[in-house]
């Protein structure tokens, strides 16, 4: 598999995306709609990542021009890809603001995860029922 984050300069408009896959509450990734993660590499680049709710997402890095891409999460694993080339990231918890989890990727690469905030999760309103 070709490396996203790392290759963000060298790649154009995102192709296919992934699908989510449901978890206890609300599917994974849900906490990502809408918000922005850091990513830091071992090298120390730091890219981020606009993650929409739609499965678009933008990645933007260090004196380049942003890339858009598709994202999605399947199983444990959150995958971007963009014009033909795929990431995935081992993904076994969600992402809690402000906190950095480090994660692996399927190009045996290691980056440090920070979501800046995240998106609020969805709870079951209470039923109320008439009595009668």
């Amino acid at each position: 598999m070709k490396k996203i984050l790392v290759t963000a300069a060298a790649v154009a408009l995102g192709a296919a995306g992934a699908t989510g896959a449901a978890a206890q509450g609300m599917p994974m990734g849900e906490e990502l709609y809408g918000q922005t993660v850091q990513v830091r590499s071992a090298d120390g680049t730091l890219n981020t990542i606009r993650f929409g709710a739609d499965g678009n997402a933008v990645i933007s890095g260090p004196n380049v021009a942003p890339v858009n891409a598709r994202w999605g999460v399947s199983g444990n694993q959150l995958c971007l890809q963009a014009s033909g080339a795929s990431e995935c990231w081992n993904y076994a918890q969600r992402f809690q603001a402000n906190r950095t989890v480090s994660l692996s990727s399927s190009c045996d690469t290691t980056a440090q995860w920070t979501a800046l905030g995240v998106a609020p999760t969805q709870t079951a309103q209470p039923v109320l029922r008439e009595r009668g």
